[in-house]
């Protein structure tokens, strides 16, 4: 099992208030579809907080590059789950 499978695992199936805010079903679709994106790094990151409640959702950070005519530029890219 690779690390990035193990920390999904831990993540999605995670009790108590920082479980993560999907039915079942929507878990396991989210888990391989990140799975699909192994080359990313995968996280836990915080959409947001309010009176001390975190929602914690999976993150997935990576860096875009942007080529047009003779400039090349490269942004950062995070996306959650």
């Amino acid at each position: 099992m690779s690390s990035t499978e193990e920390f999904l695992n831990n993540v999605l199936l995670r009790p108590g208030p920082t479980q993560l805010p999907y039915p079942e079903d929507a878990k396991w679709t989210i888990r391989q579809h990140v799975m699909d994106l192994t080359k990313v790094g995968v996280d836990l990151g915080v959409l947001g907080c309010r009176e001390s409640q975190c929602l914690y959702i999976p993150s997935s950070a990576s860096t875009l590059v942007v080529a047009h005519v003779h400039i090349t530029t490269t942004r950062s890219l995070t996306t959650y789950e």
